[in-house]
């Protein structure tokens, strides 16, 4: 299946059980029916924090009302924190893109120890939260990925270095 049929079927979706979609479409005078084809992609109104996210209730943000299970948060650019939400699917495809990264760009191999040293900040913020929710999704295919979230604690950090790096093939911060 292409990327366009995937983004088609995923519109049909959310113009169907997506209550906020629903609305959207309806108050920007949108049916979706008449969204037949790549071109019509071109007449759906852009959304934004201001004329979505923040205008409508959490629940009615998801198909048929369900949250999925990890919610993280994100500053942006703005410095305000925007709530965004992750399940299974989501950090699948982060644990995939990690996989890449992983043996692409640092030559890592599925059989060799490796530590992950999370040096991004944890709590509520999703870099930190999303990348090891992706070593965990490594770890479960097999990789012989272990890893350590101290943050950007630099005592936590040098720690992590001194005490348990040297027993890895593969330090990863």
């Amino acid at each position: 299946m292409s990327k366009l049929d995937k983004k088609f079927l995923l519109f049909k979706l959310a113009s169907q059980k997506v209550s906020a979609y629903i609305d959207f479409l309806k108050t920007n005078g949108i049916n979706p029916e008449k969204i037949k084809t790549p071109a019509d992609f071109k007449i759906l109104p852009i959304m934004d924090k201001g004329n979505y996210l923040y205008k409508y209730p959490l629940e009615s943000l998801f198909i048929n009302g369900h949250l999925p299970p990890m919610a993280y948060a994100s500053s942006g650019s703005s410095g305000k924190p925007t709530f965004c939400f992750r399940g299974d699917e989501q950090e699948e495809i982060g644990g995939r893109i990690h996989e890449t990264i992983f043996r692409k760009i640092f030559g890592v191999k599925k059989d060799e120890p490796t530590l992950v040293i999370i040096c991004f900040s944890m709590g509520v913020w999703i870099a930190g939260n999303y990348t090891l929710a992706s070593c965990r999704h490594l770890h479960r295919q097999g990789y012989k990925v272990s890893t350590i979230s101290p943050g950007m604690e630099k005592e936590d950090i040098f720690n992590s270095l001194t005490r348990l790096a040297p027993q890895f093939r593969n330090v990863i911060i």
